[in-house]
C-alpha cells in the first residue's frame, strides 16, 4: 500500500466519522450505524482471517508497513491538534 492510498484511506475514515456524527445528531440511526460499520471495516475490525500474522515488533515490519505506520501516526497527530 503506497503513501497516497494510506492518506486517502485516512481521509475517508475522517469523512465517515463526520457522517456518523451528523447522522446521529439528526436522529438518522440507520445512517449512523452504517457509517460506523464502514469505519470498522476500513480499520480491519471485521477481518475474519484466522491465519493473519500479528506483528510483535517494528523489526518484523517491512519498509512499506513502517511507512504506513509513520503516515498514520502523522495523520493522527495532525487531527489531534483540531480536537483540542
Amino acid at each position: 500500500m503506497n503513501v497516497d492510498i494510506i492518506k486517502e484511506r485516512n481521509k475517508m475514515i475522517k469523512d465517515l466519522e463526520q457522517t456518523f456524527s451528523l447522522a446521529l445528531e439528526a436522529g438518522d440511526y440507520k445512517a449512523a450505524i452504517q457509517a460506523k460499520h464502514m469505519i470498522g471495516k476500513m480499520r480491519g475490525f471485521f477481518d475474519n482471517k484466522k491465519n493473519k500474522k500479528q506483528h510483535l515488533s517494528l523489526i518484523e515490519l517491512s519498509q512499506e508497513e513502517l511507512e504506513m505506520l509513520i503516515c498514520e501516526a502523522e495523520d493522527l497527530k495532525k487531527w489531534q491538534k483540531f480536537e483540542k
